[in-house]
């Protein structure tokens, strides 16, 4: 998995990923939204994907296996690792995708949840949730929200409540849009 362009959309619209690899070679495009109000802070982005198949723990936040973009010092995140840090308190897009699959012997219909999290708070508005009829169903699930940020050194993760899916081509990009 690589990123592959970075490019700016016009104000209000929805930031999003697409694969423009194959399935085997994934290439991420990123289109993020550029703000309709001028400001004079600087920009701060961070972009995370982990190709690797993951099975959901109940209760546990899921890794990250690469940062191949970073904008700004405001963000870090280590490879390998769940946690975001921010450093600054303000409001940041969080835009999050993978693909998940319900694994065998699990009861239909089972529901996938997954949880923005901020210093092991959920954020309002901050799941996504996907119901699955059928025994090795498949579908991309995803979320796009603004987050508030309070404090210096404030840690995002995804985490979900659920067990018994796999999670694959996981990616997650946060950037400031606030001053």
């Amino acid at each position: 998995m690589s990123v592959g362009s970075v490019t700016t959309g016009d104000p209000g619209t929805q930031a999003r990923v697409t694969n423009s690899g194959t399935a085997q070679n994934a290439i991420l495009d990123f289109v993020l939204p550029r703000s309709a109000v001028e400001r004079s802070v600087p920009s701060e982005a961070l972009a995370m994907v982990d190709p690797s198949s993951h099975t959901a723990i109940a209760g546990s936040a899921l890794t990250f296996g690469q940062s191949p973009l970073l904008a700004g010092a405001g963000l870090q995140h280590q490879a390998g690792s769940t946690g975001i840090t921010i450093s600054e308190p303000g409001v940041y897009q969080v835009f999050f995708h993978a693909n998940a699959t319900v694994n065998a012997g699990v009861s239909i219909p089972a529901t996938l949840s997954l949880q923005v999290r901020v210093n092991a708070s959920p954020v309002d508005s901050g799941l996504a949730q996907h119901t699955f009829d059928a025994s090795g169903e498949s579908s991309s699930i995803s979320l796009s929200i603004p987050v508030q940020v309070s404090d210096s050194g404030a840690v995002l993760d995804i985490v979900t409540p659920d067990a018994g899916f796999s999670l694959t081509d996981l990616s997650l990009m946060i950037s400031r849009i606030d001053g």
